[in-house]
C-alpha cells in the first residue's frame, strides 16, 4: 500500500512539473511572438506655447504671453493594445496682464501612463491615462501671496487615431489623441487672499475640475539618410479649470505649436 501511494505521489509530482514546464514554455512563446509582433515609437518636439492663467483667488487679472515647452512621448504599438508615457515640461516667462505692470513666471510638468485598445478600426484606439501634474507660478508683486500653484492626480479616458494618408501624392502620418478628466485629487495654494500659506486639498469630480488635451502630429515622409525617423509637426490645446472654493477659480490654458519635432521608429 506504500508502494502504491508513494507512486501516486511521485506520478503527482512529475505530471506537475510537466504541467510547469508546458506552462512556462508556452508563456515563453507568447512573450516572444508579442516582442516580435511590437513596433515601438518615440516622439520628441521642442515647442512655442503660448499660456493663459487666472488664478481668482487672488486676482481676476488674467495672464498671457508666449513660452516654450518640451514633448516626449513613447509608443508602444501591439496588434491589440498600445500602451506608452507622455512628458510635457513648459516654461512661461513674463506672462502679462492687461492694464496691469505686474508678470508672472510659470512652469507646467505633466507625466502620463496611458494604455489603449485597439478598436475593429485599427487605427482607432480607446483607453485609460493616468495623468501627474504640477502647476507653479511665481509673481513677486504680490506680497501676500507671490507663490501659487497646484498638483494633481486624474484619470482621463483617452482616444487616439494614428493613420497613414496621402496629401497631393505626399505619404503622411497622422496622430490624433483627446483625453478628458473623469476623476482626480489635487492639493493647491493660496486657499483665499489673506494667507497663501494654507494649502486646499480635495476629490474632484467633474464638477469641480475638468481637464482636456487634445493634440494633432503630422509626419513627413523619412529619407534616404535617416530612414526611420520623421520631421513632424502639429498643434496641441491642454486647458484645465479648478474650482479652489464655490466662488473660485484656477484657470490654466495653453496652446502648443510642434516646431522642431522627431518621430523615431526604434523597434
Amino acid at each position: 500500500m506504500k508502494k502504491i501511494l508513494l507512486l501516486v505521489c511521485l506520478c503527482q509530482v512529475s505530471f506537475g512539473q510537466s504541467r510547469l514546464r508546458s506552462f512556462m514554455s508556452e508563456r515563453k512563446t507568447k512573450r516572444e511572438n508579442r516582442w516580435a509582433s511590437e513596433h515601438v515609437y518615440k516622439t520628441s518636439a521642442l515647442s512655442l506655447t503660448y499660456q493663459t492663467v487666472q488664478q481668482q483667488v487672488f486676482s481676476e487679472n488674467q495672464f498671457g504671453g508666449l513660452g516654450f515647452s518640451f514633448f516626449n512621448d513613447n509608443l508602444t504599438d501591439r496588434p491589440k493594445i498600445q500602451r506608452g508615457i507622455e512628458q510635457t515640461i513648459a516654461a512661461n516667462f513674463l506672462l502679462k496682464a492687461p492694464k496691469s505692470e505686474s508678470n508672472t513666471n510659470a512652469i507646467d510638468i505633466q507625466i502620463g501612463f496611458y494604455k489603449l485598445k485597439k478598436l475593429k478600426n485599427p487605427n482607432l484606439s480607446i483607453g485609460g491615462q493616468l495623468n501627474f501634474i504640477l502647476g507653479a507660478r511665481v509673481n513677486t508683486n504680490y506680497d501676500n501671496n507671490s507663490v501659487s500653484g497646484e498638483a494633481i492626480i486624474e484619470f482621463a479616458p483617452k482616444l487616439r487615431y494614428r493613420k497613414e494618408v496621402s496629401f497631393l501624392s505626399i505619404p503622411l502620418g497622422i496622430d490624433y489623441s483627446l483625453t478628458a478628466s473623469a476623476l482626480g485629487i489635487a492639493l493647491w495654494t493660496p486657499t483665499f487672499t489673506s494667507n497663501f500659506t494654507l494649502i486646499g486639498k480635495g476629490f474632484l469630480p467633474p464638477t469641480n475640475y475638468n481637464h482636456f488635451n487634445s493634440r494633432l502630429l503630422v509626419s513627413l515622409p523619412s529619407g534616404k539618410r535617416f530612414p526611420n525617423k520623421q520631421l513632424t509637426f502639429g498643434y496641441g490645446w491642454n486647458a484645465y479649470i479648478l474650482k479652489a472654493n464655490s466662488e473660485q477659480k484656477i484657470i490654466n490654458a495653453t496652446h502648443t505649436i510642434y516646431l522642431i519635432a522627431n518621430l523615431h521608429k526604434i523597434k
